[in-house]
């Protein structure tokens, strides 16, 4: 999504945070029974909004905050099935040429560009999310600088959040 909060309809709020929650624990849910019986592997798809909460992405943001929660749950839960539960943080990463997504009003946009160096390639993410299910991680944090965001935000969060405020001025000028 790409909106700022007080813009954004609430039914796409509840959409957003829905599909990225919901979808999710249900396919994770529908699979407990299999997981349980081979001592599977669980490992949620998040985002690095799901660390540090992104100016117009707060339904974004909530959701993939909402999977680091349900991640810390069911890895409790489900340690003495011998089933695993992890999540890797993914960062930007290159986009399909017609991905969209919502704005304020629930309309299909494209995606904000993206500097290309700020970008993982799709094989990237896929082969550090293979290796992460693999080695049974609880937590892998893709990209250099959402290694560093991770790492600034758990020692300074007043930091990130100037940083994050200075980026989105710049950004809002870059549009104008």
């Amino acid at each position: 999504m790409r909106a700022g909060f007080e813009q954004l309809n609430p039914g796409v709020f509840q959409q957003v945070v829905a599909s990225n929650l919901l979808g999710p624990a249900y396919a994770a849910h529908a699979a407990l029974p299999a997981l349980k019986a081979s001592g599977g592997n669980i490992l949620f798809i998040g985002s690095l909004a799901g660390l540090i909460g992104l100016p117009s992405a707060s339904a974004y943001s909530a959701g993939k905050m909402a999977l680091t929660a349900l991640t810390q749950s069911l890895r409790t839960e489900l340690s003495e099935a011998g089933v695993h539960v992890g999540i890797v943080y993914v960062g930007f990463t290159q986009n399909d040429a017609g991905k969209r997504v919502y704005d304020a009003q629930g309309n299909l946009v494209p995606v904000a560009e993206r500097p290309g160096g700020m970008q993982q390639s799709q094989e990237a993410v896929a082969k550090a999310i293979v290796r992460s299910a693999y080695r049974r991680k609880k937590r892998t944090v893709l990209t250099t600088i959402g290694k560093i965001l991770d790492l600034l935000n758990s020692l300074s969060p007043s930091l990130v959040e100037w940083a994050l405020k200075w980026s989105q001025k710049k950004m809002q000028n870059m549009y104008k």
